[in-house]
């Protein structure tokens, strides 16, 4: 009898339909690849309660970035009970080269088992596509611009990179303009494409940030697309002593003025400050306005401001330009106030403060302008003049004592030496046709008493009454040029 019972319940068992529990699996193309190329996965879901589409897959987005392409739904049929069934298409890019196990997911009443995926380095044509990352500091004060770059080495000269458009709230970051440089290294050329990102963190703390995926074209086909790997900052918070608006980043200042003596009473004139900032937004640039104040002699018109955005290789540029009209009244000199601004120095981890003094400018009636003028001009001339004639003397000097010393190398007589002294004394602008006593006299009256000259004229005047020989000339040339050598130069 208790056979009998078992047998029934097994056989009213056997009757009743299959019922399928909840799953989820999933299908993969291929488990390897190459930087910059997806892995294509399906995820396959049965009998589950909410959409697949819904699924959480942050757990992933360490090593992989995702992209959902579309979603499947029907029914299935198994046995006699009709099942609904989903099919989720994703595309799943590698952020780095390696081996990767991909976390399992608990979706709605099912689990997803995750696999094993390998990615190898990037090639292009069979030759590799060489990537580094680039961070300009690992920490960083708040609103302090960071810049991050992506560079990518390849053998193809018309490539280049274009990134995807960036989407964090908490973070703002602004795509640089693309870089290219050529390499040349072992007979082969290869280019270096880089593409920057200027970062600016506005929460202190740790933050981590998740660039845009990189575009990689050749021939205007994209070949590969890059995915960075998380990128951790820690972000220090602002000394509470600073102002909420401080710029935080160098900050220079320029002006631009009338020339100095074209300041006219009365007539409308232009001054132009010129403020720039690398990584700093326009409108946290220090206002420097305030110090234009109206006053008696100086009245100061409602200036014209223009503010502008531009991105460079260096980063985010913020340059506002202020165009400030006045008139001055007074007489003399023109003074602007001194300009003075502050900013935080993210190297110095200090506030900075700095001033400029323009310089002045000189605002006179024109009957003193033109007569200042024409006195310049009338100082100029005369300047000129003095300076021609000087050179033209020191020309003759130079030349008549030239013609002097070539003279004395080519006496033969005491005749000669006596002539040579007339051109000595041309060149000096001492009376011509001296004799000997009177040479002597006008020597020392110039150059002080002196007894070696007085002991060379006296043998002169010998040699030339008892007709001395060659031997007395060679000497007495020689002394008379070793006398001479000090007093050659125009100042003696």
């Amino acid at each position: 009898m208790v056979i009998r019972g078992s047998v029934l319940v097994i056989l009213f068992y056997m009757a009743m339909p299959v019922v399928a529990s909840p799953s989820l699996q999933m299908q993969l193309k291929r488990s390897h690849t190459e930087l910059g190329q997806p892995f294509m996965l399906t995820m396959t879901g049965h009998d589950l309660s909410q959409r697949l589409d819904e699924i959480d897959t942050s757990p992933w987005e360490r090593d992989f970035h995702v992209e959902r392409i579309g979603i499947e739904t029907g029914i299935q049929d198994i046995r006699t009970r009709r099942y609904p069934a989903q099919r989720l298409h994703l595309r799943v890019y590698p952020r780095a080269v390696g081996q990767f196990k991909m976390t399992d997911l608990k979706f709605a009443e099912a689990r997803l088992k995750g696999q094993i995926l390998s990615v190898g380095k990037a090639e292009i044509d069979g030759r590799p596509l060489t990537t580094h990352l680039a961070i300009s500091t690992q920490t960083a004060w708040q609103r302090q611009q960071v810049i991050v770059t992506l560079g990518v080495v390849t053998p193809q000269s018309f490539a280049q990179l274009q990134p995807n458009e960036a989407r964090d709230e908490n973070i703002e970051v602004l795509a640089l303009p693309a870089q290219r440089s050529t390499l040349v290294a072992a007979g082969s050329s290869e280019y270096l494409l880089r593409q920057s990102w200027a970062v600016i963190f506005h929460r202190p703390g740790k933050q981590h940030l998740t660039l845009p995926g990189v575009a990689y074209y050749h021939s205007g086909v994209s070949h590969h697309t890059f995915y960075l790997p998380e990128i951790s900052i820690e972000v220090q918070s602002l000394p509470g002593y600073l102002p909420p608006n401080i710029p935080v980043g160098k900050v220079n200042v320029e002006y631009q003025l009338p020339t100095w003596w074209d300041v006219r009473s009365g007539v409308l004139h232009q001054l132009q400050i010129r403020l720039t900032g690398v990584g700093i937004h326009p409108d946290e640039l220090p206002a420097v306005m305030r110090v234009f104040q109206s006053n008696p002699d100086t009245t100061y018109f409602p200036a014209d401001s223009n503010r502008s955005m531009s991105l460079g290789p260096q980063g985010l540029l913020a340059t506002v330009v202020h165009d400030i009209p006045y008139t001055y009244t007074g007489t003399g000199m023109f003074k602007p106030p001194r300009l003075e601004w502050r900013y935080f120095d993210p190297v110095m981890g200090k506030l900075v403060a700095q001033f400029a003094e323009l310089p002045w400018r000189l605002n006179l009636a024109w009957f003193w302008l033109w007569s200042g003028i024409l006195m310049c001009a009338w100082a100029v001339f005369l300047l000129v003049r003095r300076l021609k004639h000087g050179i033209r003397y020191l020309v003759r000097y130079y030349t008549l004592m030239r013609r002097f010393h070539f003279a004395v190398s080519q006496v033969s007589s005491t005749q000669d030496l006596r002539t040579t002294l007339n051109i000595f004394s041309e060149a000096k602008h001492w009376p011509l046709n001296m004799n000997l006593t009177v040479w002597g006299d006008v020597w020392e009256s110039h150059y002080g008493q002196s007894q070696s000259v007085r002991v060379w004229l006296d043998r002169l005047s010998c040699a030339n009454y008892r007709d001395g020989g060659i031997g007395d000339v060679i000497h007495l040339r020689e002394e008379l040029l070793r006398l001479c050598r000090p007093v050659v130069s125009i100042w003696k």
